[in-house]
């Protein structure tokens, strides 16, 4: 019984890992980056770019780039 009860939950672990990992897209956190990198753009929409960026990005390369426009 308690065996049917770990095999499950070990189940759903494996099957429900994180979501942003399944809607990871890199090709879109570089486009989103690379335009928030133009200065022309007005800082609060520089801003919602990099937020965009930050809900595809897995490696944590577009929260550094947000800390870096605060700074």
């Amino acid at each position: 019984m308690i065996r049917n009860v770990l095999t499950l939950l070990l189940l759903c672990v494996l099957f429900t890992g994180p979501a942003r990992a399944r809607d990871a897209d890199p090709a879109r956190v570089d486009s989103l980056l690379a335009l928030a990198a133009d200065s022309i753009l007005a800082y609060g929409n520089r801003v919602d770019l990099i937020k965009d960026a930050i809900k595809v990005d897995d490696s944590g390369r577009a929260m550094y780039e947000l800390a870096m426009l605060y700074l």
